[in-house]
C-alpha cells in the first residue's frame, strides 16, 4: 500500500499546470466487462484543491461548504431497458465503419450490447448507447 500511495503522489506532483483525475467506470475484453474500483487515495485530496465536477455531478466551487468527492457513488439510472432495439440480421450504419450486419444483441448492465460484422473492420462488440448506430431499411 505504501508503494501505491507513493506512485499516486508522484503522478499528482508531475502535473505542471493542471491535473485531470479521470477513471474508467468499466473495463473489459475478450467477452467480459467489469466495474473498476477507483483509487482509495482520491478521497484524501482536500476539496479546496479541487475544481470542476465530481462523479456525482456536484460542483466543487459551489457556494457554502464544498462537498467531499464521493468516487464510489453510482449514478442514478433514468430508466431500465426492457427491450432490445437491435436484432440479429438487421443492417446498421456506423459513422466510421460504414454498413454492417447485427450478429447478436443482448441487454447487459442497463445497455444493449450489439455484435456487428463490418466489411471494413470485421466483428465489433459495441454498447448501443455509445455506438451511434442507425438501423437501415431492409432491401427487398
Amino acid at each position: 500500500m505504501e508503494e501505491e500511495r507513493r506512485l499516486f503522489y508522484v503522478g499528482i506532483t508531475r502535473a505542471e499546470d493542471r491535473l485531470y483525475l479521470l477513471r474508467a467506470l468499466r473495463r473489459g475484453g475478450r467477452g467480459y466487462s467489469e466495474e473498476t474500483i477507483p483509487s482509495r487515495y482520491l478521497d484524501d485530496i482536500p476539496p479546496e484543491l479541487l475544481s470542476g465536477k465530481s462523479r456525482g455531478g456536484h460542483s466543487f466551487r459551489s457556494g457554502g461548504r464544498i462537498p467531499a468527492p464521493t468516487w464510489l457513488r453510482a449514478e442514478p439510472v433514468a430508466a431500465s431497458l426492457t427491450e432490445a432495439k437491435f436484432r440479429a440480421g438487421m443492417r446498421v450504419m456506423h459513422p466510421s465503419w460504414g454498413e454492417g450486419m447485427v450478429l447478436d444483441s443482448r441487454l447487459q448492465d442497463n445497455d444493449e450490447t450489439v455484435d456487428v460484422v463490418f466489411e471494413s473492420v470485421g466483428i465489433k462488440r459495441l454498447a448501443a448507447s455509445l455506438a451511434n448506430l442507425s438501423v437501415l431499411k431492409s432491401r427487398k
